[in-house]
């Protein structure tokens, strides 16, 4: 059997929402998903920088060249600068952002937007957020910048946007709501990895200290040590949403979906059902189940006990096996593989939300900031977005009362 087209092309990686477990709530449809992969493009489509074109006529739709990418950065005083942008055989051009327009590779919108099915209008993600240029030859060179091109091949950052001039006469700049990015400090995959500071990339793609606040004007110092070439981990912030780059290279020492599905088999095979768990065909779900009145499976925050029940029945209940009483979480399993940094078993489940997943995966994001809001960073489950709940944020799951 002959494999299609997209199977030849070369793999670059993966770019994931945080907090979507494999799918968007109404389903992954055409460039509106959960997680895109991106591949080697037929024909590179890719841009470098050309020259600078200084003018004060910035109304004059002529100064655009309809055959180059571009971008136009405005000062108050009507003049502004504008740089264009020729073809780069050697890289391919990847975009990232709200609009559906073409140029669009990744068609994403605020995270609690999707959740709640909020008009598109009101998601904080810049219509064209940033864009990624990968190295053809070398793929490990993945870079990322501020700001995408419309379908018109320009960016316009207004009179409102940061711009500065570099040493090297050249102009740089920031979008309104930025793009933060955060590396991680080791080997995603190690599982004693954790990220390292945020810092904020620029349209030209240097590096930055954050703003005092999201749309300061005030830029902060460079990172002349730090680079915008994203590491396998690598998370990417858009105000609104996070996205965690997974490279190819990474993605071979990290479980498949088909993995995570023989991660919780395994534990299914282990657990010794009892005759009501026999009748009613009772396991940890692989899959997304509907919310039925089945006994369901659900851990004791204080002892990590998981136990069967039927919503009605816990109501005032203690643990069966301890007797502590506490809150209690339902369980549900962990199903997008690029949020695992490792195989295992998956015994630990983040809390309140109860997704379940390997303890170094578990144990790395309870330890991940997320910027939250205009200023705050918190730790959520990645599978689902949800704040952790309390120190550290996880449980230890005990199936004693089922296993060997």
């Amino acid at each position: 059997m002959s494999l299609s087209a997209q199977q030849r092309r070369e793999k670059y990686g993966e770019l994931a929402i945080i907090g979507f477990n494999g799918r968007l709530p109404r389903g992954d449809r055409g460039r509106k998903r959960s997680k895109i992969t991106l591949y080697k493009r037929p024909e590179a489509n890719g841009i470098k920088l050309t020259k600078n074109i200084v003018d004060t006529k910035t109304s004059e739709p002529e100064l655009l060249r309809s055959d180059v990418h571009s971008i136009t950065y405005a000062f108050p005083n009507s003049t502004a600068v504008i740089m264009e942008y020729d073809s780069d055989k050697d890289t391919d051009m990847f975009q990232i952002g709200r609009s559906s327009a073409a140029s669009i590779d990744f068609v994403i919108m605020e995270t609690a937007s999707i959740q709640r099915n909020v008009m598109m209008s009101r998601s904080s993600v810049s219509r064209f957020a940033c864009r990624i240029l990968i190295d053809r030859q070398n793929p490990k060179i993945a870079k990322i910048f501020a700001g995408g091109f419309n379908d018109k091949k320009s960016v316009h950052l207004g009179d409102k946007a940061i711009n500065w001039w570099k040493k090297d006469d050249t102009i740089d700049g920031m979008t309104t709501n930025g793009v933060l990015i955060s590396h991680p400090t080791e080997d995603f995959c190690g599982g004693d990895s954790q990220y390292g500071c945020w810092s904020e990339v620029s349209v030209g793609g240097d590096l930055y200290s954050l703003r005092k606040e999201r749309k300061s004007r005030l830029v902060g110092k460079i990172k002349e040590t730090e680079n915008n070439i994203l590491k396998d981990g690598t998370l990417i912030n858009l105000c609104g949403v996070t996205l965690l780059w997974r490279s190819a290279e990474g993605l071979s020492k990290t479980p498949d979906k088909i993995d995570v599905e023989e991660l919780v088999q395994n534990l299914n095979d282990d657990i010794v059902p009892d005759a009501r768990a026999v009748k009613n065909n009772l396991v940890i779900p692989r899959k997304p189940v509907p919310n039925l009145p089945l006994p369901r499976p659900y851990a004791f925050v204080e002892c990590g006990h998981v136990h069967f029940f039927k919503k009605s029945d816990l109501i005032n209940k203690k643990c069966p096996l301890c007797h502590l009483s506490g809150p209690y979480i339902k369980l549900y399993m962990g199903l997008e593989p690029v949020f695992y940094v490792d195989y295992g078993p998956p015994v630990y489940a983040f809390k309140p939300c109860g997704h379940m997943a390997t303890e170094k995966t578990v144990k790395f994001w309870s330890k991940a900031e997320i910027p939250y809001g205009g200023t705050n960073f918190i730790a959520v489950c990645p599978f689902c977005a949800r704040p952790l709940d309390g120190f550290p944020g996880y449980v230890e799951l005990s199936f004693r009362a089922y296993t060997n």
